[in-house]
């Protein structure tokens, strides 16, 4: 498309819905170079979306989390609600243990997921004389 305008409110009415986007296509269609089959895209036009401001977007966890735990510890509060969908990042060498939990329940900075992890999620800090290293999903 060529100009045009794309808004879903601003930032004084940000738009606190839910807004859905279907892309169709699939691994064989044809590709634009370095965007795939499967984006919004638009030339000269305008690209405006303000959702509801969310603090903080991510945090570490607390502690560790093992295989099977149907709960999490964040190290700091979060305005995430019930029904969401986060994504807890993988600590191992393999980017595909990341997890995508649904939040069944939160208690302060504790939260409780619809399923069990499949994947270990690190969160320790080493420590060597003076130095240390983060090591947090």
């Amino acid at each position: 498309m060529k100009g045009g305008k794309f808004i879903a409110g601003t930032e004084s009415r940000p738009h606190a819905h839910q807004l859905t986007f279907v892309l169709f296509g699939n691994l064989y269609d044809p590709q634009m170079p370095m965007f795939g089959n499967k984006g919004i895209m638009c030339l000269e036009c305008s690209f405006s979306m303000y959702g509801v401001p969310r603090f903080p977007t991510w945090t570490y966890l607390a502690s560790t989390v093992n295989p099977g735990d149907t709960t999490f510890t964040l190290s700091q509060d979060v305005d995430w609600q019930v029904g969401e969908t986060v994504a807890i990042a993988s600590t191992s060498f393999f980017h595909t243990e990341s997890e995508r939990m649904t939040i069944q329940a939160i208690s302060g900075r504790t939260v409780t997921t619809t399923s069990p992890f499949a994947y270990q999620h690190v969160s320790v800090v080493e420590t060597h004389g003076s130095d240390s290293l983060k090591m947090k999903a």
